[in-house]
């Protein structure tokens, strides 16, 4: 079985990367005390909307789950919730309960991701183009990011089933395993070998690989911010996963 609080920070991080991508970023606040704990609290970029985030133990939703949503129900409507969580005064609040199973594996979610994908999800992936890139002075980059690393991910599970011509034989594997079975079959090289070749990395150092990249998508996703060196060089893995598996197939 999984830890109960490892699975909860890990559900908190995947809803963190949802709402990333639709623009929302954590608020930093200190927890005050016992009944002001909240597992997250999120505010879109204009400062309009924000969102306390609680996660429910289904198998607990009928004992105290129950008196900690009449709380939160209760401290959303409190005139002095805004100035001790530091919340905008014209945002509105809403509260997000998201409820969770803690009797489920990790890898049984890899498995249920993994049965999305059929043979010709990687054919409808390549044939699609790529967003533009974030401007240089914008503040786009984390969502450029999470969006990129969502495309690899994508990419890389349907290559995977392409490669194994079974959905059964990949299921249950995280995406840097299935990375690691296509490099070890030497369906792709790593970007970091082929960046050396390129004008622009020429000059780079130590050229970071897709598992040290990972490290920081999980950071983003907690509320960190990434250099644009960082969204070029996701950017280039993904050119890069593409071009190979277009050249493959």
């Amino acid at each position: 079985m999984v830890e109960q609080r490892n699975y909860e920070e890990y559900q908190l991080g995947l809803i963190l990367a949802e709402y990333a991508l639709k623009g929302y970023r954590p608020v930093m606040q200190d927890r005050l005390s016992n009944i002001m704990m909240f597992d997250a609290i999120v505010i879109d970029s204009e400062e309009r909307h924000c969102i306390i985030i609680e996660l429910i133990n289904s198998s607990r939703v009928h004992g105290i789950e129950q008196e900690k949503i009449k709380r939160f129900k209760d401290m959303a409507q409190d005139p002095h919730l805004r100035s001790k969580l530091r919340i905008p005064e014209q945002a509105e609040i809403s509260v997000d309960f998201r409820y969770i199973d803690n009797n489920s594996l990790r890898n049984d979610r890899n498995a249920i991701i993994q049965r999305e994908f059929g043979p010709h999800t990687l054919e409808k992936l390549l044939a699609n183009k790529l967003p533009p890139s974030a401007p240089d002075n914008n503040k786009s980059w984390e969502k450029q990011f999470l969006h990129d690393w969502s495309l690899i991910a994508r990419t890389i599970r349907s290559a995977a089933i392409w490669i194994e011509y079974s959905a059964e034989r990949v299921q249950g594997q995280s995406v840097l395993e299935l990375y690691n079975l296509l490099l070890s079959l030497q369906v792709l090289i790593p970007a970091e070998q082929l960046a050396p070749d390129y004008d622009e990395f020429h000059d780079a150092f130590n050229f970071p690989d897709l598992f040290e990249l990972h490290d920081k998508v999980l950071n983003v996703i907690e509320g960190d911010v990434v250099s644009q060196n960082d969204v070029r060089t996701l950017r280039f893995h993904l050119t890069s996963i593409r071009k190979q598996l277009k050249n493959a197939i």
